[in-house]
């Protein structure tokens, strides 16, 4: 018989630690929980997995930790193969109310390349950390080109003169972004993009952290 791949970290539900993981190793991802926790007074801490697919990350991060509450956004077709206290069956740029200043902690491994409007998430994300909380993600949108043909009306309505959905994209992020830095020139959140971040159109490794409201 032939052997037939069935990982699970190819369709997306990566492990919590690596390889293919959000963090290098246990003791990394213990010694954020316990930072975060010294900053915010809280014991139970409240993370956010966007992306999380069938929650196999949320479920590692449980077994390492049960003092937290896992939710993850997803819209898998099979959810909830894997363990975790809540499922949001959403896209990242309609969050809901409720998530303003909620979590603690937000992970993005891999799943804004995927997004129709990046630099929504990416906004709602600093609104849904509370203070003192931190998100690691990895922002992209080279896949936007395979985007459904409507999305196009939509991009040229934003960046009249783009010659294609990926170099309005470019765009709306860099304003995005810009709005970002003056929240950390108040003092509000600070940002910490990989070393090739801006090189690369603004993709690449992104860290969040939220100062104060």
């Amino acid at each position: 018989m032939p052997r037939l791949n069935t990982s699970l970290t190819s369709y997306g539900n990566r492990n919590l630690l690596c390889p293919n993981g959000y963090f290098g190793d246990e003791k990394e991802f213990r010694e954020l929980l316990e930072k975060l926790r010294r900053r915010s007074s809280v014991s139970k801490l409240v993370i956010l997995d966007i992306g999380c697919g069938m929650g196999k990350a949320l479920q590692d991060m449980k077994e390492l930790d049960p003092n937290i509450e896992t939710h993850g956004i997803t819209t898998e077709p099979e959810p909830a193969m894997f363990s975790a206290d809540y499922f949001h069956y959403m896209v990242a740029e309609r969050m809901p109310l409720e998530f303003e200043g909620k979590f603690h902690l937000i992970v993005s491994n891999m799943a804004f390349r995927y997004f129709l409007f990046q630099h929504k998430a990416l906004l709602n994300v600093v609104k849904s950390l509370a203070s003192g909380g931190y998100a690691m993600l990895h922002f992209s949108y080279d896949a936007i080109s395979n985007y459904p043909s409507e999305s196009r009306t939509y991009f040229l309505e934003q960046v009249p003169n783009a010659k294609s959905n990926y170099d309005a994209m470019k765009v709306l992020v860099k304003k995005t972004m810009a709005e970002l830095e003056i929240l950390q020139k108040r003092g509000k959140i600070t940002i910490t993009p990989s070393s090739n971040f801006y090189l690369q159109s603004m993709q690449g490794g992104l860290v969040i952290e939220k100062i104060s409201d």
